[in-house]
């Protein structure tokens, strides 16, 4: 087919061509995108091409079996597009495959599409599209283990962003400036970022993003031992999540709420959260996150003096890390390689 179109279609024939398919998944991928994650702020997209059919995907596992099954050919028309005149799809597209590849996995693949998006963004001076490509390699830079480089793309996406005037972006970006501290031992310094998140996100009058934020002030407070407040944090985070039915923000705020009532020795309480956590969070969601849940399930559960059933949450969690290849598989089969010892009487 490539060599009929060589010989027989004219070059202007052939970029037309190439324009429709790029906007095929450009305009899929969003759409996909917007049905793992609602609650993702979007972008604006010019119309595509004439005569361009996105596909039309109902829920959210028919969008991850989309992803699933078209991961090569986004790699690939990833690659195209930033090797050719296309514009702002040269970002976008990176853009709107960003999330299946960070919940599943692929964090090499995100590092790599967000260096080419940043490159082409750059070329044509588009500093939204800077923007967007500095926050998800900051992202891939994390899942990655290198907390201060990805720290490094998020401040730079962060100056963007107020140039830009995006109060909304940069309440995002100082939400993750918080996961690259809380990782570097800088637990104020998370905090601090946290609560500038929750700040500009309730001025800009966006519930979804003020319920991601109060979790995540909530989580920072039981970073530093703070579990009272991280309860009174995370269960307004819940509340709100749940009035607007974001299962990926239930299911976070929930873990926050196990983690805090763990710690204050409530082991129950941190169980029925845990629990409560795993069955929100579906098959279509950050499998990363996943694995977190259960590896803090069995921390639970071998404080509650119960640790075949701490073992079992862990074999669950030490499996999706492996296949993520996830540094964190370390932690859990450290866990793992302790001898049971029967509960103390």
């Amino acid at each position: 087919a490539a060599e009929q179109a060589a010989s027989c279609d004219s070059a202007a024939a052939r970029r037309a061509a190439a324009r429709r398919v790029l906007d095929h998944y450009l305009h899929t991928a969003c759409a996909a995108s917007r049905q793992l994650h609602p609650a993702r702020d979007p972008i604006a997209l010019d119309p595509p091409q004439p005569g361009v059919q996105p596909e039309q995907l109902a829920g959210r596992e028919q969008a991850l079996a989309w992803f699933l099954a078209e991961r090569q050919v986004l790699l690939a028309a990833i690659s195209h597009a930033a090797s050719g005149e296309s514009g702002p799809r040269a970002w976008q597209l990176p853009w709107a495959a960003a999330t299946f590849f960070s919940w599943h996995g692929y964090w090499l693949e995100l590092a790599a599409t967000q260096q080419s998006a940043l490159a082409a963004a750059r070329r044509a001076g588009d500093r939204a599209g800077q923007a967007q490509a500095h926050y998800h390699l900051g992202l891939a830079q994390i899942r990655l283990g290198a907390s201060a480089d990805g720290g490094t793309h998020l401040s730079a996406a962060l100056e963007l962003a107020r140039q830009l005037g995006n109060s909304a972006f940069q309440a995002r970006v100082h939400g993750h400036l918080a996961w690259a501290f809380g990782l570097q031992g800088c637990g104020r310094d998370a905090l601090r970022h946290a609560e500038q998140s929750l700040r500009m996100y309730r001025a800009a009058g966006q519930r979804s993003g003020e319920a991601a934020a109060l979790n995540n002030v909530g989580w920072h407070h039981a970073q530093i031992g703070g579990y009272q407040q991280a309860l009174d944090y995370c269960g307004q985070a819940l509340t709100l999540h749940r009035q607007q039915q974001d299962r990926p923000g239930e299911a976070a705020a929930l873990d926050s709420l196990g983690y805090a009532h763990h710690h204050l020795g409530r082991h129950a309480e941190a169980i029925a959260c845990y629990q409560q956590a795993i069955n929100v969070h579906d098959r279509a969601g950050d499998l990363h996150s996943r694995a977190e849940i259960l590896a803090h399930l069995g921390d639970a559960h071998q404080a509650a003096g119960d640790p075949h059933a701490a073992r079992d949450a862990w074999q669950r969690a030490l499996a999706i890390l492996d296949d993520l290849h996830d540094p964190g598989a370390a932690q859990v089969r450290t866990r793992l390689s302790r001898p049971v010892r029967p509960p103390s009487r």
